[in-house]
C-alpha cells in the first residue's frame, strides 16, 4: 500500500540541520544532479536505503523525472527523510515493495529501473512490463539477476554499477569495513582489541572488514568458498582455516558474501557462546531466517538481542541480522557517501541512455562513466 502522505508539522529543526550538512559536504553529488538530464517523460522506479544520505538524491531526481521509490527495508528508512520526501517533492512514496503498484507506475514506453538487491528487476525480468534498462549496485543483487537469467531470457539492458572502480574501492572495500565497526562499537561499547574476528567472504567488502578490523587490533579469520579468494587472504596474513574452525574461533562472525543462509541455525552450535553475529551483506537473508526469528529472543541493548541455546550458551544477533551500518547506525560517512551518490546519478543518466545500444542483458560498466572534474 503507498504510504499516506503526512500533513503535519515540518520536519524538527534538527533533522533540517543534519540535511543542510550533508548537502554542504556533497559537492560531487551537486554536480552530479547539475548534469542529469532533465527528462520528465521518463518513469523511474527506485528502492533505496532512505537514510538521512540518501534523501537530497532522491529529492534532486524527482525534479529530473516521473519517480516512484520504494524502501530496500523499514530498518534502514529514516522516517523524518521519508516524511520530508513526502513533503517536499512530488514522487509516489510506496512504503513496502509491491510488484502491482510498480506495475501500474510503469505503463509508459520509457520506463526504467533502479535497484539495490535485484528483487525489482527479477520481476521484471519475469513480466511482461515494457521496462527499457535496468540499473542494479549490490553484489546481492547481481547474482540475484545471473541466476534469475538461467531461467528467462533477458528482456533488457541491465547495468551493473557495483563493479565501478570507485564504488567497489570506496564504498565497497573501505567504507562498508569502516561504518560497520564503527557501528558495532557504538552500540556494544566494545572494541575488536584482542577479539577473534571471522570474516564469511573475501570479497572487495569482505576484504574491507577484514582488514579494518585487524587495524583496530583483531586477530582475523577469513573463510570463503572460492579457493583464489582464500589464497588471497593467506598472503595477506589473515588466518584461513576450514569452515567449522573459523566458526568455532569467532567471538565475532559477520557475513560478508551475497548470499543466502550462509550462516544457519546448526551453525550456532559450533559458535563459542558469546559470540556476535553481524551480517554486513545487503541482505539479511544472508543470516537464515530460523536464526533471525529464533524462539528464545532476549533484548538485551538497543539492536542487541540474546538468543538463548542448550547448555545455558547464548550467542548476540545483532540488529536483526539486517545490514548493521545501516540498520543501526549511520553507513558511509557524508563525503565518502558523496562519491557513491555521484556515481549512482552518472550511472543512472548512463543507463538512461543505452537502450538502443547495448545488447539485453548484464554490462558492467566502464570506469569513465564517472566525471571526477566536471
Amino acid at each position: 500500500m503507498p504510504l499516506k502522505r503526512k500533513t503535519g508539522s515540518m520536519n524538527s529543526s534538527a533533522w533540517l540541520a543534519k540535511l543542510a550538512w550533508v548537502q554542504s559536504h556533497s559537492p560531487y553529488t551537486l554536480k552530479a544532479i547539475e548534469r542529469f538530464p532533465h527528462t520528465p517523460e521518463i518513469s523511474l522506479s527506485v528502492r533505496f536505503h532512505i537514510d538521512l544520505k540518501m534523501v537530497p538524491v532522491i529529492e534532486a531526481l524527482s525534479k529530473k523525472v516521473t519517480l516512484q521509490v520504494f524502501p530496500c527495508h523499514q530498518d534502514t528508512t529514516d522516517e523524518d527523510g521519508w516524511n520530508y520526501l513526502a513533503k517536499h517533492t512530488t514522487a509516489e512514496l510506496v512504503s513496502l515493495w509491491s510488484p502491482s503498484d510498480c506495475h501500474t507506475f510503469l505503463q509508459g514506453q520509457k520506463s526504467f529501473l533502479c535497484d539495490l538487491g535485484g528483487e525489482m528487476i527479477e520481476w521484471a525480468l519475469g513480466s511482461d512490463q515494457p521496462i527499457q534498462a535496468a540499473l542494479e549496485g549490490t553484489t546481492s543483487g547481481i547474482r540475484v539477476l545471473e541466476r534469475a537469467l538461467k531461467k528467462t531470457d533477458p528482456r533488457f539492458p541491465i547495468v551493473d554499477w557495483n563493479n565501478a572502480r570507485l564504488k567497489r574501492e570506496i564504498h565497497n572495500e573501505k567504507m562498508v569495513g569502516f561504518s560497520i565497526w564503527q557501528t558495532f562499537s557504538e552500540i556494544t561499547r566494545l572494541s575488536l582489541h584482542g577479539k577473534r574476528v571471522t570474516v564469511l567472504g573475501f570479497g572487495p567488502v569482505g576484504r574491507g572488514i577484514a582488514r579494518m578490523a585487524r587495524a583496530l587490533g583483531a586477530q582475523v579469520i577469513v573463510y570463503d568458498t572460492d579457493k583464489q579468494s582464500t589464497l588471497t587472504a593467506s598472503f595477506e596474513g589473515f588466518s584461513c582455516p576450514d569452515r567449522e574452525a573459523a566458526l568455532a574461533l569467532a567471538d565475532i562472525l559477520v557475513t560478508a558474501t551475497g548470499s543466502k543462509n550462509v550462516l544457519t541455525l546448526s551453525d550456532l552450535e559450533t559458535l563459542p557462546s558469546g559470540c556476535f553475529l553481524v551480517n554486513a551483506g545487503h541482505s539479511e537473508d544472508e543470516i537464515a531466517s530460523e536464526i533471525r526469528n529464533h524462539p528464545h529472543r532476549t533484548p538485551v541493548l538497543n539492536h542487541i538481542e540474546a538468543l538463548k541455546l542448550k547448555n545455558s550458551r547464548q550467542i548476540y544477533l545483532l540488529a536483526r541480522g539486517r545490514l548493521l551500518n545501516l540498520a543501526a547506525g549511520f553507513g558511509d560517512t557524508i563525503n565518502a557517501f558523496d562519491i557513491t551518490s555521484a556515481q549512482l546519478l552518472d550511472a543512472l543518466s548512463f543507463t538512461l541512455e543505452c537502450p538502443g545500444k547495448l545488447a539485453n542483458g548484464i554490462h558492467q560498466i566502464q570506469d569513465a562513466f564517472f566525471q571526477l572534474d566536471s
